[in-house]
């Protein structure tokens, strides 16, 4: 670029000016002290010359040497020095996607009409099978083509679509997500869908309810899993994660654990847990479906805290007493119970092995006891407590059993009605909140939502005229779909019964409803009371 000084302006040396001394020039433009250097463009051509201007010599490369020549072609024609065979013939990119080697292809000659002159009729045609075809987009199944041709790029999208339809809910997600994906807003699919109970299955379940409630039976919890918050910040931290009060916990007192939430910061649930204070740990007592988001969740909140997260459910049985003989099998299992109050710890000796008990229910009956006994010792554990329950009138009961219970109790699960699109005051959760504690993840929502005092869906009960409701089906009132059923069980007491999110208009005890095109009402929570 040139540099031009107005006229009559003067410069120092080695300005930009003209008149600078040695570094002066008449244009402006500025110079070395050793003098200019050579005209950045060629002077102009007198008049009348014409073609180009000639070219300089230094600007052509020198021509190889003969003997240059014979060693390049030397090169070229000999064999690839990995297989032995000579180098293929490589595309420009435009040809060849991803830069992929193909040999030259070679046109057949073409007769006088234009016809090839050696047809390949011959050739019977490569078929392959539908193992090895891709779906045409929009296909439903119908058309298929042949991988053999394809590029790449097509492979790897077919691939990806296959991976987002098992991430949104497709084959090989997990329950939780397959559920969401299947319908319904507020809540989840129940995965127990997929495996209703035979007639048999059913009629056993309705029976251990029934003993379930005149005095108790034991159940071991495979869907039950243990979280650990460890590290010297682990109560000042988990009290601002959850929806508990954690500060005033005592590990060696009667109140050692609370019922909370885990929030995400728009307030809908991560995960339901009962927090077990211990001296040298926190425990979350969670659903194992909710366990690897939980501490996911968790995980993100740990800056620079002295805190150490651990999945610790290997290390425990999970055991359940449930029904009003629960504490009485206890004391004759064990020797004696510690008084607890409701959702507190303590630790005892049973069958020889420390099992730590805490004193809340999850089938909702009222005098439930769970039990974390260590993994080695658990059998031993579990015996003890048969035998104790046996002149009690308690005996093991199954899953079926505990989901019979919980759905006539009104008890929301995770995966069935509680997931993370679910606010605490739609699943009627506001027992496990705290208003006296302080800041914690998601309060700024809760807060405004009981102030408000509304919400626009609510978990409802509802009474089925006749079975086969699938989890999932739709609930309409009139021509409107007004919710979804979350869980459906048959009970000797009410029939089949079911729990759902509808809209808080909707959510009065006796509105006529249909679910998936048969009628249904809603009923008040827990169906004993209705």
């Amino acid at each position: 670029m040139r540099l031009r000084a107005r006229a009559g302006d003067g410069g120092v040396d080695g300005g930009f000016l003209p008149g600078a001394g040695t570094a002066g020039h008449p244009d402006g433009v500025l110079r070395h002290r050793a003098g200019p250097h050579a005209a950045e463009q060629p002077p102009p051509r007198e008049a009348g010359e014409a073609g180009p201007p000639p070219l300089h010599r230094g600007d052509v490369r020198a021509a190889l040497s003969e003997a240059d020549r014979a060693r390049a072609a030397a090169r070229v024609a000999a064999p690839h020095r990995r297989g032995g065979r000579p180098r293929r013939a490589r595309r420009l990119r435009a040809h060849a996607p991803c830069g992929v080697p193909r040999p030259a292809r070679v046109h057949a000659p073409r007769g006088p009409a234009g016809a090839p002159a050696r047809l390949r009729a011959d050739r019977a045609p490569r078929r392959e099978g539908p193992g090895r075809r891709l779906p045409s987009g929009g296909h439903r199944g119908g058309r298929l083509r042949h991988r053999r041709g394809q590029r790449r790029r097509l492979r790897h999208r077919a691939r990806a679509r296959r991976g987002v339809a098992r991430g949104a809910g497709g084959e090989g997600a997990p329950p939780l997500r397959r559920a969401r994906a299947a319908g319904g807003r507020r809540g989840a699919r129940c995965d127990r869908a997929a495996r209703r109970p035979g007639r048999r299955a059913v009629r056993e379940a309705a029976a251990r309810a029934e003993a379930a409630r005149a005095a108790g039976v034991l159940f071991e919890l495979s869907s039950r899993a243990v979280a650990e918050v460890a590290g010297g910040d682990r109560v000042r931290w988990l009290d601002g994660m959850v929806t508990g009060d954690v500060k005033a916990l005592d590990p060696a007192g009667a109140r050692s654990g609370c019922h909370a939430l885990a929030l995400t910061r728009e307030g809908r649930i991560v995960a339901e847990v009962h927090v077990l204070a211990r001296a040298d740990r926190l425990l979350l007592e969670t659903d194992r479906a909710a366990v690897e988001p939980l501490l996911a969740h968790l995980a993100r909140y740990v800056v620079a805290d002295d805190v150490r997260l651990a999945d610790a459910s290997d290390a425990f049985v999970r055991l359940a007493l449930e029904g009003p003989a629960a504490a009485e099998v206890l004391v004759a299992a064990a020797g004696a119970a510690p008084a607890l109050a409701p959702d507190g710890a303590a630790e005892v000796a049973l069958a020889g092995a420390p099992v730590l008990v805490a004193a809340y229910g999850l089938s909702g009956l009222p005098g439930g006891i769970q039990l974390l006994a260590p993994a080695a010792r658990a059998a031993a554990v579990r015996d003890a407590l048969l035998v104790a329950g046996a002149a009690r009138g308690v005996g093991a009961a199954g899953a079926e059993t505990l989901e019979l219970l919980r759905v006539e109790e009104g008890v929301p699960r995770f995966g069935c009605e509680l997931g993370p699109d679910v606010l605490p005051a739609e699943a009627r959760l506001a027992h496990a909140v705290s208003t006296t504690k302080g800041c914690y993840t998601g309060q700024e929502v809760v807060t405004r939502m009981r102030s408000r005092g509304r919400v626009s869906h609510l978990l409802v009960g509802l009474r089925l005229e006749s079975a086969g409701v699938e989890p999932g089906a739709e609930l309409r009132a009139g021509e409107r779909a007004v919710g979804h059923v979350t869980s459906v069980v048959e009970s000797a007491r009410h029939g089949p019964i079911g729990l759902g999110f509808v809209r808080a208009a909707e959510a009065e005890p006796g509105t006529a409803l249909r679910a998936g095109g048969v009628a249904a009402r809603v009923a008040a929570l827990p169906f004993a009371a209705a």
